[in-house]
């Protein structure tokens, strides 16, 4: 029984930047957050914004440790992975403290998602969120924001849970500042057309930089979350409680590749009924093709707390949020969080990773959200090892990043006829070309100066229909 105190001792700590290396938190030494803490055979949770973690046990011996972080790594006199023995009584508690020292990195990350569905002959709104995932307060940061034109918009709304943005408007760019571990959401009105047809891909562009110019964002400590590619389709209605996931992938089975290790998901809620919802819990049960051990924890819009079981269950629990009824205030009825969390490697080809959420409302049944949906092809290096070695064609893409125009070399098992095509996030397809290949390698030279920086999907059909498929990113 959770509630009787004598059956449970708190381990609890705090996680700092150990400045002089001394092992000891002096003042002035902060806390640091979201570092995942592990206690055997408990699970995993994060640490809050002062850098503190409990966890609750029964008697026992366990262990307790920290995740480490290259940005973050245990100062020297730190070890890891330290024994403990709780004896359950009122009032038990036991304190570990981890030092660790602090890497001074720039690592900004932006990314954009549905807030409500884009009905055509409604309103429309998306949510942006910048979060400093770095180790420095970043004073000068630049976003830079593009819709692709066929709804109409934007306007910027400050209201309600979203307070204090910075505005930057079509093609148009802004400075503002973020502590580390902080984040600044932007939610962006659109009116979509009535004519606009059911099904109807529309695009959006952002890019942060922690410093002008915008191109610094090449430098970034993890640069493939500075450019953010979001593509969103029309549709006749929708549910409030939904879950997305980033990179959505190529086509209906949402194609990524081992390349695009890390993926990011957002769960949505609104609280749809006639009172307040005092408490919120998701529970989010991981596919067994994520490493649920690499979760991190990016932003949330109230106050959250993350707890991870040993079997890749993971619950975030908003405690006395409060959120009003949809019926009385529309905008601030809503609430999100996003993660990141890496593929396992070595996934083999067709692996499909699904994933939903159960959003339980106070003490009503759960809401459950759809799956997001993705399959796994070859990345590169992985896939033309394996082609090689069953006697099929394979191909490399380079240089990758590519500019004006990349070349394809493919090793053709045998001849015929073949096409090329160059796709987006979308699936849309960009460049098409159809080759005559003759047995052994050839290299195929294709121009893509008039396509825009992002990241596209290379496929080489062949007359069988088998596809290979490589990722190719384009930086203007």
């Amino acid at each position: 029984n959770v509630s009787d105190s004598s059956c449970f001792c708190v381990v609890k700590g705090t996680v700092y930047n150990d400045v002089n290396h001394n092992c000891t938190q002096d003042p002035g030494e902060a806390g640091i957050d979201h570092i995942q803490m592990h206690c055997s055979g408990l699970g995993y949770t994060y640490t809050d914004t002062g850098g503190n973690y409990y966890f609750l046990v029964p008697s026992g011996t366990y262990t307790v440790s920290q995740t480490i972080l290259g940005m973050y790594p245990l100062s020297p006199c730190q070890p890891n992975h330290i024994p403990v023995t709780s004896v359950a009584a009122t009032g038990c508690h036991t304190t570990i403290n981890f030092a660790d020292t602090v890497d001074p990195i720039h690592d900004m990350h932006i990314s954009t998602w549905d807030y409500t569905g884009p009905r055509p002959g409604f309103p429309y709104q998306h949510i942006t969120i910048v979060t400093n995932d770095g180790t420095s307060t970043e004073t000068n940061i630049l976003a830079g924001y593009k819709p692709d034109g066929q709804i109409f918009g934007p306007t910027f709304v400050p209201s309600g849970i979203f307070t204090g943005a910075p505005y930057y408007y079509n093609t148009a760019s802004a400075s503002f500042s973020l502590a580390p571990g902080s984040g600044q959401e932007f939610l962006v009105n659109y009116n979509v057309p009535a004519d606009v047809p059911l099904g109807t891909s529309v695009v959006f562009t952002d890019t942060v930089a922690y410093a002008s110019p915008v191109t610094n964002w090449l430098s970034d400590y993890s640069p493939w979350n500075n450019v953010n590619y979001f593509t969103t389709t029309t549709v006749g209605s929708y549910d409030p409680n939904f879950k997305e996931v980033s990179p959505k992938g190529w086509g209906p089975a949402g194609v990524i590749t081992t390349d695009d290790s890390i993926l990011e998901y957002m769960v949505h809620f609104q609280n749809t009924g006639s009172y307040l919802a005092e408490n919120v819990m998701v529970k989010d049960t991981l596919d067994p093709s994520l490493d649920w051990t690499t979760l991190r924890p990016v932003y949330a819009s109230n106050k959250c707390v993350v707890d991870i079981d040993e079997h890749g269950v993971a619950t975030f629990t908003f405690p006395h949020i409060n959120l009003p009824p949809s019926s009385s205030e529309r905008v601030a009825s809503n609430a999100v969080f996003t993660y990141t969390v890496k593929q396992r490697p070595a996934l083999p080809m067709g692996t499909h990773i699904l994933n939903s959420a159960s959003i339980y409302f106070d003490f009503n049944a759960p809401i459950k959200t759809k799956s997001t949906y993705n399959t796994i092809a070859w990345g590169a290096g992985v896939q033309n090892t394996v082609a090689a070695a069953t006697g099929n064609n394979a191909f490399t893409v380079y240089p990758n990043p590519a500019n004006n125009t990349f070349n394809a070399i493919i090793n053709s098992n045998e001849s015929g006829n073949y096409t090329l095509h160059v796709s987006d996030v979308t699936g849309k397809t960009e460049i098409s070309k159809n080759l005559h290949l003759i047995k052994g390698t050839q290299t195929i030279t294709v121009d893509v100066n008039y396509l825009t920086s992002g990241i596209y999907f290379v496929a080489l059909v062949g007359t069988s229909g088998k596809v290979e498929t490589q990722k190719l990113v384009i930086i203007k």
